[in-house]
């Protein structure tokens, strides 16, 4: 039996031709997308994200400066003045509104953030830099009682630190945020390339039984002499479509190789805006070196001239001692030698000593980058007892007492249980109900 062979109706070329542009078109469509998608990922993380973290920088490094210009005007430094700590104050807050509502300066242009809750913790930061405007505006004007010590010093103090806290948690949750976005932009990427990869294998089989259908074809058609023109004829169309493909794949490989090297210079951007944020962190530690060594040098004043005047009264009341003065006078004399006047000098040690552990702990932050924790068994009732020695005279000026039971050992950091206590302790005397007597104690 002669061997029989099926010739394919024009229909059937034509609906399967069809089939082949759609799938090209497809696939062109899958990788026009993915590019974008690439492209619209890295450019959101470069233009959006990076710069909220350059704002957030510069808002800590403005406050900071302000406070320390403030301490060196209040010291009598006359190269800087209060309208220029107010300046660095008011560009902390410039920047604070620029994460807000957008921004440009000479630095870049900032886009404003979307998240709801990121945008509450930036006007919380804006409310505390308001706060520390008002209270920079305050100690300025009782510049002649706000030194070293002082209640507005203390307060100062208490409310850079509440600010420069509020910062850190924000700059920490814009890092997280960078990484959870560079993480799935990573992962946008190995989807990206595997539906890619899928097209370009789909396309390879929809080719290969296109070719395979097309050599039939040929081989029918030469069996049939009356239809051989018209399968020539379809033979170089079909080789022109496949031209027509293989112009098509070696377009989109070279818009892939493009948007390779548009993710690498992406990449590289980012590599220098790690190294930037790097600098402006020493930069913040240089800073606060500076301004805790400087603080030293008059807190160790303080320390040798109270033992000096402790010593010359010492010496002064046994010399009084010695002329037996009588009368009212002479006991007030006597009194204020030997109680009134060591009674000050002790709390004025104790201040210094509660001074002197928070530079060190400014210092190790400088050396280190962070505080480092250290970890010990505490004796809570000689802590106790310190804690309230640096609080005492202001305890005594509101007339309030403090009394503690016997307290059990804990063990955590030192210096930071003792301000934990401290500054509740300074908030129970702050915040007394002036109509009624006042009074703390502490249990365990």
């Amino acid at each position: 039996m002669g061997k029989k062979y099926a010739v394919k109706l024009p229909g059937e070329k034509t609906g399967v031709v069809r089939r082949m542009y759609v799938l090209v078109g497809f696939v062109a469509v899958v990788i026009l997308a993915s590019m974008c998608t690439v492209l619209f990922v890295g450019r959101h993380m470069t233009a959006v994200n990076t710069p909220q973290i350059d704002a957030m920088m510069e808002i800590k490094l403005e406050a900071a400066m302000g406070h320390l210009w403030l301490e060196e005007v209040l010291s009598g430094d006359d190269v800087k003045s209060i309208d220029d700590v107010l300046g660095h104050i008011d560009n902390a807050d410039w920047y604070a509104g620029a994460m807000l509502a957008g921004g440009e300066n000479v630095e870049g242009k900032f886009i404003p953030l979307k998240k709801a809750e990121l945008r509450e913790h930036i006007q919380q930061v804006r409310d505390k830099i308001a706060e520390f405007r008002a209270i920079t505006l305050k100690r300025w004007e009782m510049k002649d009682t706000s030194g070293i010590g002082s209640d507005i010093d203390q307060k100062y103090d208490a409310v850079f630190e509440d600010f420069m806290v509020q910062a850190d948690n924000i700059e920490t949750e814009l890092q997280r945020l960078i990484n959870r976005r560079l993480r799935e932009f990573q992962v946008l990427q190995v989807i990206l390339i595997g539906v890619c990869l899928a097209a370009f294998v789909c396309v390879g089989i929809f080719f290969r039984g296109f070719l395979v259908r097309h050599i039939n074809d040929e081989i029918e058609l030469r069996a049939i002499n009356q239809q051989l023109d018209a399968s020539n004829q379809q033979l170089r169309a079909g080789e022109q479509q496949l031209r027509a493909a293989n112009q098509q794949l070696t377009a989109n490989e070279q818009q892939l190789r493009a948007a390779n090297q548009q993710l690498a210079a992406n990449e590289q951007q980012l590599q220098e805006y790690a190294k930037m944020l790097e600098s402006k962190n020493k930069e913040l530690q240089s800073i606060v070196w500076v301004a805790s060594h400087d603080l030293k040098s008059p807190l160790v004043n303080i320390t040798g001239f109270s033992q000096i005047l402790m010593e010359s009264c010492e010496k002064l009341g046994e010399l009084i001692a010695a002329l037996k003065p009588k009368g009212k006078d002479g006991k007030e004399i006597l009194s204020l030698l030997h109680e009134d006047i060591p009674e000050s000098l002790k709390y004025i040690d104790s201040s210094t000593i509660k001074i002197n552990m928070l530079i060190n702990g400014l210092l190790e932050i400088s050396r280190l980058g962070s505080a480092q924790m250290n970890t010990e068994r505490l004796d809570m009732n000689n802590l106790i007892q310190q804690v309230i020695k640096s609080n005492a005279f202001r305890a005594k000026d509101v007339g309030v007492s403090i009394t503690f039971d016997e307290l059990p050992e804990c063990i955590g950091d030192g210096s930071r249980v003792n301000q934990v206590f401290s500054n509740l302790i300074d908030n129970a005397l702050k915040y007394l109900d002036p109509v009624r007597k006042g009074s703390i104690h502490i249990s365990g």
